[in-house]
């Protein structure tokens, strides 16, 4: 199963990508929705992984700046 993401990232003044609040959240809620969505047998555990890892990677990218 796949899950197309797609984000519309602000830019900051030095021209890197930031995600918003909003953007973040969805995407907070998209992982619930997949993880409560599992109990019927689905497994989503590959797409569930891969929005943590995006979610951190903007948690670092926004700490090095």
């Amino acid at each position: 199963a796949y899950i197309e993401t797609r984000l519309e990232l602000q830019t900051t003044r030095k021209g890197k990508n930031r995600m918003t609040e909003n953007q973040r959240k969805e995407i907070e809620n998209v992982i619930v929705f997949l993880k409560e969505n599992e109990q019927y047998g689905d497994d989503w555990s590959a797409e569930i992984k891969t929005l943590k890892k995006l979610l951190l990677s903007f948690d670092e990218r926004e700490r090095n700046e």
